[in-house]
């Protein structure tokens, strides 16, 4: 640690490694192998850090007895030009030193890092070997915090053949990975091909791989770009232009590390207690992003995703405060599709493919009490498309906190606001209606009458002659031309949930008293 000098240079150096078995007086080779290192370059080192580690290329080849056919077996690993600089040994030693308080100071390990033109083969029968290759890797600001653990008082009940206690265990090996925190690390030129069968071969290819911000507060984003498998078994294809998962937060270490406690303490506390442990566990905020998703499966079809996300958070973990979900053009093979009900309905209705997009958001505001439900859509191509909103006033914070006990009593202060559904006919009603009219044997005209008739004794109940009417004449007006069905739900002021509770012993008054209003076209 405390030898410094300028520069240390190695042109060549080799080592070789045999392993043995002993079992009576017979020797049996389980492992041989060489390593070989060329240009190694250590420069600039001092008190614990160095400026530069490189060296011009590695080469390793390790060969292991397989049991099962009792051949060696080999792996051979190549690496090309690979550099590290601004590494500092000094942070990972203080993680391990007792004496060294935790105290929020940050350390860089290693500033930057790259490794190029990395090849491998491992063999896993005879004839068969799984082999794979990256162009370029690199590495950028690893870091570490000082956390408090126990780590070498672990190593040394160990080696004292002394077992931990599980908590002590959990609890300090995550205090060792919150520890360290990478600013970024991708892959990029990535091929590996499987073996599948007798001179048959699946490959596989991903542009890049990447990661970054990775920390004990969460992870930034993790991405995968451009995956390509157009041979996969059966004659499956998959390809993928991006994935990604981010904007992660982590739960608070500490109400995490006492729920470690409580359940190792009680194993039935999880399962009499799961909204809390989830509290204490579950991310309060995730997201993820999937673009040009093609799978093709023989027999089955292509599925396809245009665009995918999901973004999520909490400000009352762990039920979520936000969401919002939006696809684009997702399509799927009727013939995929399990149930053969469903199957003979879609064709019926025209589709050998369904398309749909599909979007919604919910926010709850802490400041206003507010929560709203937007843009809650589905649309399927040939079909239709539907809409809703809908609007709560005064939502406490209970609701949130409780869900499952005061939290249904506090919602009863809450207010609704207004709601609305509109219906954007693109087929599916016309197409329906000559579907059912054929399984029943009844003329169209009929079975509109029919489901007219329905409509209004769905009403009935309600015991209000206006609204059975307005019911009656949207329903009858969309069946004889389909466009459009709207409802609406628009007080002239935000209605408590208790009042509309108590209005279902007289529910006559609640078409007038919400402002219900059914439209078509």
């Amino acid at each position: 640690m405390l030898t410094s000098y300028d520069e240390v240079k190695v042109d060549n150096s080799a080592l070789t490694i045999e392993a043995y078995a002993t079992e009576g007086d017979a020797d049996t080779q389980v492992l041989s192998g060489t390593v070989q290192i060329d240009g190694y370059r250590l420069a600039g080192a001092r008190d614990g850090k160095v400026d530069e580690y490189s060296i011009n290329g590695m080469t390793q080849v390790m060969r292991t007895l397989d049991a099962a056919s009792g051949q060696m077996l080999a792996q051979t690993t190549s690496q090309g030009k690979t550099v590290y600089n601004t590494i500092d040994l000094n942070g990972f030693i203080n993680l391990f030193d007792p004496s060294v308080p935790e105290n929020g100071e940050e350390w860089t390990l290693i500033g930057s890092g790259s490794a190029v033109d990395y090849k491998s083969r491992q063999e896993v029968a005879e004839g068969f070997a799984v082999q794979m290759e990256a162009e370029r890797a690199t590495l950028d600001n690893v870091t570490m915090i000082k956390r408090d653990n126990n780590v070498l008082s672990l190593l040394d009940q160990v080696l004292n053949k002394q077992a931990p206690s599980p908590e002590e265990l959990i609890t300090n090996v995550f205090q060792f990975y919150r520890s360290f925190a990478i600013g970024d690390a991708r892959v990029s030129g990535i091929s590996v091909i499987i073996p599948i069968g007798p001179g048959l071969e699946s490959a596989v290819k991903i542009k890049e791989v990447a990661m970054t911000d990775i920390g004990s507060e969460g992870i930034g984003e993790m991405m995968l770009v451009g995956l390509d498998a157009p041979k996969l078994p059966e004659g499956a294809s998959v390809k993928l232009d991006w994935a990604a998962i981010g904007n992660i937060e982590f739960a608070d270490y500490t109400p995490m590390e006492e729920m470690i406690g409580k359940l190792i303490a009680d194993p039935n506390y999880g399962e009499n207690n799961p909204l809390e442990v989830a509290r204490a566990f579950i991310p309060r905020s995730f997201a993820y992003e999937v673009e040009g998703l093609d799978v093709n499966i023989p027999d089955v079809g292509r599925t396809e995703i245009g665009k995918a996300e999901m973004t999520i958070s909490t400000t009352v973990p762990p039920i979520p405060t936000s969401l919002h979900i939006k696809s684009d053009g997702i399509r799927v093979p009727v013939s995929a599709i399990d149930d053969p009900e469903a199957q003979a309905l879609f064709q019926a209705l025209g589709l050998e493919t369904i398309v749909w997009s599909d979007e919604a958001r919910l926010y709850w505001d802490e400041a206003t009490l507010d929560l709203r439900l937007e843009r809650l859509m589905l649309e399927i191509e040939g079909l239709g498309r539907a809409e809703a909103s809908l609007r709560f006033a005064n939502v406490p914070k209970a609701l949130f906190e409780d869900p499952e006990g005061q939290g249904q009593l506090a919602a009863i202060s809450a207010q609704f606001v207004d709601a609305s559904i509109i219906f954007k006919d693109a087929g599916v009603t016309a197409n329906g209606l000559k579907f059912f009219a054929e399984a029943q044997g009844l003329p169209e005209n009929v079975l509109r009458e029919a489901l007219v008739a329905q409509a209004a004794q769905a009403t009935a109940p309600i015991q209000n002659e206006a609204f059975t009417k307005m019911v009656s004449d949207a329903v009858s007006t969309y069946l004889n031309d389909p466009k459009e069905l709207k409802v609406t739900l628009s007080p002239a002021n935000p209605i408590p949930l208790a009042q509309i509770l108590g209005s279902m012993a007289a529910p006559q008054t609640l078409p007038d008293l919400l402002n219900v209003k059914i439209e078509a076209n």
